[in-house]
């Protein structure tokens, strides 16, 4: 039994007596009544947060080739076929796409709502799965609006902002409490 938590720099806490959300806390030492009365769950609220939609990332090691098989798990999206392909011959086009999302915990009373209590204590994994998931939904309708010579080609410099803020919206649809800094193709092939 300790009445001392420690909240790291990187971190933010929320401090719950007798399961009531008192208030929250920044870095530092905390002080307060001991645990079972008192806890702090702390939080990575002022790290910058990831998660990777579509594809992982390929190996560094490895040369990268449209050819060769780039990660072991390559997610591929539906998109449009070519400018002057045709569009009812039933063609389908198949794009594998890297968007890594980056985020930072704003609202932590509203983070901690999105998952409360996982099985087994893996809450944390549980916020990071369900925002994963309404990220992949926000960029896979996205995607299917396009056609594979826009992702592939320069039509990729302008899909990043445009992705970063459909992300934000969805995360702010079901109030996250988290803030988007980045959002957008970092590779893509067929």
């Amino acid at each position: 039994m300790s009445v001392f938590t420690v909240v790291k720099p990187h971190e933010r806490g929320l401090l719950i007596r007798n399961g009531h959300l008192i208030r929250e806390v920044g870095p530092g030492l905390v002080i307060d009544l001991p645990w079972p009365f008192v806890k702090v769950e702390r939080f990575r609220a002022e790290a910058v947060n990831a998660l990777q939609i579509g594809t992982p990332s390929p190996d560094a090691d490895k040369p990268i080739f449209w050819t060769n098989e780039h990660t072991l798990h390559e997610v591929f999206m539906l998109v449009q076929p070519p400018a002057g392909g045709n569009v009812g011959s039933g063609d389908l086009n198949l794009v594998a796409l890297e968007v890594p999302v980056h985020y930072v915990v704003r609202d932590l009373k509203k983070y901690k709502l999105l998952a409360q209590d996982g099985p087994g204590g893996k809450s944390d994994e549980l916020r990071k799965n369900y925002l994963t998931a309404l990220a992949s939904s926000r960029v896979m309708r996205y995607a299917a609006t396009l056609s594979v010579d826009q992702i592939l080609g320069s039509g990729r410099l302008g899909m990043n902002e445009q992705i970063r803020s459909m992300v934000q919206a969805q995360f702010d649809e079901v109030d996250a409490g988290v803030e988007v800094l980045f959002a957008g193709v970092a590779g893509a092939h067929p």
